[in-house]
């Protein structure tokens, strides 16, 4: 894992001395998605954390994303990158990074909505037809977007975790977690803890 975490920041140094913005913020978002996922694979995620110096490619993601260089089809998942921010306790940059939505699907823009308006403390409903067409994996992510809109509380966003890390038909696609390599820090809710509106 190092080893790939160094090859990340090598290739986003490089990326950077030759001008290419979109291959540097590819690779400064990898690197910070693969020490997320050393950071939830302990129960001290936020020791792991405290452990890399990520203030300074965090703020040289958003840098770039002010910078308006990189195409929204071009950008990489963002997601990783914002709640690291908050977990850091550098809220402006969490929700700097969060106005740059890079979504696949309704789903998670509704999830990117729902966090922003949670953290400035604004009314959020969530659209049916999001809620409605979430299944597999999606449905344990529905108690964050009742969180968000007041409906549901953490115990309910826990038993999602719960039920998530124990689910084997799932493949994890980074800090969540899944059945077969389940998270043991729940590098999620501290996030939205963290950005809860002042």
């Amino acid at each position: 894992m190092i080893e790939r975490m160094q090859r990340a920041i090598t290739r986003a140094e490089e990326a950077r001395a030759r001008g290419d913005v979109v291959a540097e913020l590819r690779d400064l978002t990898l690197f910070v998605a693969l020490v997320a996922e050393e950071a939830v694979s302990t129960p001290t995620g936020d020791e792991v954390l405290a452990g890399y110096a990520l203030e300074a490619p965090l703020s040289r993601i958003w840098e770039i994303l002010k910078g308006g260089q990189v195409a929204p089809s071009e950008l990489p998942d963002l997601q990783t990158s914002a709640h690291i921010a908050a977990v850091l306790g550098l809220r402006e940059l969490s929700l700097g990074i969060l106005e740059h939505p890079r979504t696949d699907t309704p789903f998670w823009e509704e999830y990117r909505r729902g966090l922003v308006a949670f953290a400035q403390g604004d009314e959020f409903s969530p659209d049916p037809k999001v809620i409605a067409r979430a299944k597999g994996e999606l449905r344990y992510y529905l108690p964050f977007l009742a969180y968000f809109a007041g409906t549901a509380t953490i115990a309910a966003i826990d038993s999602a975790f719960e039920k998530r890390s124990k689910d084997k038909r799932l493949v994890s696609y980074g800090f969540d977690g899944d059945g077969g390599t389940p998270a043991s820090w729940h590098l999620r809710k501290f996030a939205i803890l963290a950005l809860r509106a002042r």
